[in-house]
């Protein structure tokens, strides 16, 4: 089977910008993943596919620590960390989309930033939604 990846970045800091590389390994998809950790605020893409068959599309929207992830596999999966202060669950976090347009998401609906590579990590590796987080 020829799988590959196709990793997409888009950043915002001087206008808005697209990276992507196609790999042809989840250790190659990892390593160009990682170039947005250092990203303050970015959108991540991360496909895994055939020439006929997509295996999931993992997408990732960080801003400061928390990210807000979404696995599409026929259908949309939302992830969710562990509990939260409940004293600011609901408070808002900003994100960016492709266009570069924001759209707020309740706290309660985000991960960290490392909870959110850390998924993307298991995902590569095993294809299958991480354990770690909630999935709904």
């Amino acid at each position: 089977m020829n799988r590959f990846y196709d990793v997409e970045i888009t950043t915002f800091a001087s206008g808005l910008h697209t990276s992507r590389a196609v790999v042809h390994t989840a250790g190659e998809a990892w390593a160009a993943a990682r170039e947005a950790e250092a990203l303050n605020a970015c959108v991540l893409l991360v496909g895994c596919q055939t020439r006929d068959v997509s295996y999931g599309d993992f997408h990732v929207w960080l801003a400061g620590d928390r990210a807000f992830l979404r696995l599409d596999e026929h259908r949309e999966w939302y992830a969710r960390g562990s509990a939260l202060d409940q004293s600011n669950a609901e408070s808002p976090v900003e994100f960016r989309t492709l266009d570069g347009t924001y759209f707020s998401v309740p706290r309660a609906d985000t991960v960290t930033r490392s909870q959110a590579f850390e998924a993307l990590d298991s995902w590569l590796q095993t294809g299958e939604m991480p354990p770690s987080l909630h999935w709904a």
